[in-house]
């Protein structure tokens, strides 16, 4: 099908609230379950953060759970590319 470029952010929270950050499970379940091919990046590169709410027991659903089980997810997120390179 085509390629879809998700933009993530590198920072951890909110501003300088102790806020963490959102969720990208969801929307790239959804875009490969369309067959979709998908990059990572973020205005850095390097590591995304997890935001670390959405792993809790009561709010976590499937998707959330089997990510962090996906080593290509996970080193997407670890090494997302600088904005600059996604082009």
């Amino acid at each position: 099908m085509g390629k879809i470029l998700n933009i993530v952010t590198n920072q951890g929270t909110y501003g300088d609230s102790d806020k963490p950050t959102g969720q990208l499970t969801h929307f790239y379940d959804l875009l490969e379950a369309h067959g979709f091919e998908q990059d990572i990046a973020s205005p850095q590169g390097g590591r995304s953060p997890v935001e670390p709410r959405s792993l809790g027991r009561l709010t976590a659903d499937r998707s959330v759970r089997q990510r962090p089980q996906d080593p290509a997810f996970m080193a997407r997120l670890e090494h997302a590319l600088p904005e600059r390179w996604a082009v």
